[in-house]
């Protein structure tokens, strides 16, 4: 919340169980010509070992 007040733009992320906020910096947002949303693009850093399996792998056989 306080990157929200401090500068005025931020996204919030509500879920089921957490909320999130997401710095300015942290995100994009696409819209169409009349501002109709179409798709949001976060970016977050997580460890490699609560990736899932697969994922992990795929990663694993790219380095």
């Amino acid at each position: 919340m306080k990157q929200l007040l401090i500068i005025g733009n931020s996204l919030l992320f509500v879920g089921k169980d957490y909320s999130r906020l997401y710095r300015l910096d942290k995100y994009v947002v696409q819209r169409n010509s009349t501002g109709r949303l179409l798709r949001i693009i976060v970016c977050e850093e997580i460890e490699r070992e609560r990736l899932p399996e697969d994922v992990a792998l795929a990663l694993a056989l790219a380095d």
